[in-house]
């Protein structure tokens, strides 16, 4: 399987070489660990790469392939790594909402924010890509390998248009700067329809057929629903 990945995943560069990447790792920095991803062809020079967990340690990127082709007799081995160091986050961020806000309304966003041992008190931070009204809170307390509840409030001028798309982001971070992290909310303006028309309910036409015993009749009812006013057909009584 792995093989087969690494045939999808080649191409030519501009003097006819074949390039083929083999691998792309999160070694880590100061040891011999390692965490591969499968690598996904995307075509060109694009590649998709799934990493299934992100280690705890400091790692940096590694990238490995090979060169063939003209002008090279013999396939090339290269390897490329990224010249800063990273590390996961040790906060964890959820944050629950519906999707709809509406124009002029409040809307509140509870998340839970959890860490990985440094207790103390969170600086919270949110904001959005439309300039929106966020009213949130200045810290959150958080004893060490907890968790705790918070809350922000989001606000939409009144006269917003229906269907406007926002990006909502809530930000934790650690006492002293030490580490940080986030989590992104998508969400769609949508303005409540109010609908104070009945709908029309015309009969169109009607066939029975009742002898004596009608629990053995068929009968046929043609009806049309309309509510060209309104938010949609609602019902006839």
């Amino acid at each position: 399987m792995v093989e087969e990945i690494h045939q999808k995943s080649a191409y030519q560069d501009s003097r006819g070489e074949s390039v083929t990447v083999t691998d792309v790792l999160l070694a880590e920095a100061l040891g011999t660990n390692a965490v591969y991803g499968n690598i996904q062809y995307l075509g060109g020079t694009d590649y998709l790469v799934h990493i299934q967990s992100i280690p705890e340690w400091a790692f940096m990127v590694q990238l490995k392939g090979r060169l063939s082709g003209s002008p090279r007799s013999s396939p090339v081995h290269f390897q490329r790594q990224s010249p800063t160091q990273q590390r996961s986050s040790g906060i964890k961020m959820m944050a629950e909402s519906q999707n709809i806000l509406q124009p002029g309304i409040p809307l509140n966003v509870s998340f839970k924010l959890t860490n990985n041992g440094t207790a103390g008190h969170y600086t919270i931070k949110a904001q959005n890509d439309r300039g929106f009204k966020v009213s949130v809170p200045s810290f959150l307390n958080v004893e060490a390998r907890g968790s705790a509840q918070g809350s922000v409030t989001l606000t939409d001028p009144s006269n917003t248009e229906s269907g406007t798309d926002v990006t909502f982001t809530i930000e934790a971070e650690a006492p002293g700067s030490a580490d940080l992290n986030y989590v992104t909310l998508r969400l769609t303006v949508t303005a409540e329809v109010t609908d104070v028309s009945r709908p029309v309910c015309k009969l169109m036409s009607i066939k029975s057929d009742c002898p004596l015993e009608c629990s053995s009749a068929s009968w046929e009812l043609f009806a049309n629903f309309t509510d060209g006013n309104g938010g949609g057909a609602g019902g006839c009584g």
